[in-house]
């Protein structure tokens, strides 16, 4: 045998076991690393969405400096393609664009007409941004036109948005927005919050103090439930009352499709919940924005008051004015929740309660 292989050093490797160690190593140091990861990019999104509530509460504030109240959830506008015929207006952030930095859009609407008129079916596949929690991806995923809109130009979209304005304790009967019928009145006095229907509400009338009163929180839209309440529900600048409002009958996180008990997949008995109550995909809460124009997240084990089994507040009432059925209070007892989303409840609470 040739002297020089005999005496040729060895070539230095890794043995199989050394490999599969070397991997388990990476593989152990990935699974730590993951979740601090994921955690860092939700705080990211968490700020970014606590920012947009920020600048949606400043607008509201810079809108009653100018008008002399908060912006309205609503205000009834003529629907010309249905004749003589006045149904639901924009919402609250609609009447705010030029506070959002979107004042060509603002001057660009038609507010003489609905939002479902076709002269504004090219605002209604407007983007903003202000208006996406960006941990709620479904969001910024345009829609189809919906078939409501008198005008259906092929290729027309719809832009949605995760927030709501704070209307109180209990969801409203839909009027269609008819000031003429004789129960309006009678039912939108039950609106304890600050944006509702018709709303004007001035900072003198938040007697529970602007630093203890939500203004607007976050509503997912991807926790809408049945996924066909996506293609009608939460338009950008919709003023219906499942679209523009949230109350507080309902826990936070607690109306999505995986938290309302049901008998089965055809039970849509709580569908209703979804469109009322407050969600987020940020564990553990979802972030509201205070008159005072601060946000803060409150945490879903927040105190509330105690739900029957159909999801209503037990001792709450039930009335009735003409064909319409409204709710009250009654003998309801409200947590601490409730309390935050009245303007003039008289409750006392503080801060270290939420």
């Amino acid at each position: 045998m040739n002297p020089a292989v005999l005496n040729r050093p060895r070539r230095a490797g890794f043995t199989l076991i050394e490999l599969l160690v070397v991997i388990a190593i990476i593989g152990v140091l990935i699974a730590l690393l993951l979740p601090a990861v994921q955690s860092a990019r939700e705080a990211a999104r968490r700020s970014q969405c606590v920012n947009n509530l920020k600048q949606l509460a400043l607008a509201a504030n810079n809108y009653e400096s100018t008008y002399g109240s908060l912006p309205p959830g609503n205000l009834n506008q003529r629907w010309a393609g249905g004749g003589n015929v006045w149904y639901t207006g924009v919402n609250s952030f609609a009447f705010m664009l030029h506070f959002v930095e979107a004042g060509s859009l603002f001057e660009a609407y038609n507010f003489d007409l609905s939002m479902r008129d076709g002269a504004n079916v090219t605002a209604a596949a407007t983007n903003l941004s202000v208006l996406w929690c960006p941990s709620d991806p479904e969001v910024s995923a345009l829609s189809p036109l919906h078939p409501w809109y008198d005008f259906q130009p092929p290729g027309f979209t719809q832009a949605a948005r995760s927030y709501v304005g704070n209307r109180g304790t209990f969801w409203m009967t839909d009027f269609r927005y008819n000031t003429l019928d004789p129960c309006y009145s009678t039912v939108t006095r039950t609106a304890t919050g600050t944006i509702f229907d018709g709303s004007a509400v001035k900072l003198a009338e938040v007697r529970d103090g602007t630093s203890n009163t939500f203004l607007f929180s976050e509503a997912a839209f991807g926790e809408l439930w049945p996924d066909s309440r996506k293609y009608w529900n939460r338009w950008w600048h919709s003023g219906w009352m499942e679209d523009a409002f949230f109350d507080t009958t309902i826990p936070i996180n607690k109306g999505g499709p995986n938290d309302v008990p049901r008998t089965g997949p055809n039970d849509t008995r709580f569908s209703w919940a979804s469109v009322t109550a407050t969600s987020s995909y940020h564990p553990g809460g979802a972030n509201f924005a205070f008159v005072d124009g601060s946000v803060r997240f409150i945490k879903e084990t927040i105190n509330t008051w105690t739900l029957d089994a159909n999801l209503m507040p037990v001792g709450h009432q039930a009335q009735t004015c003409g064909s319409w059925t409204y709710y009250t209070q009654g003998a309801a007892v409200p947590g601490v929740y409730q309390a935050l989303s009245t303007r003039r409840g008289g409750e006392v609470i503080s801060a270290d309660q939420y």
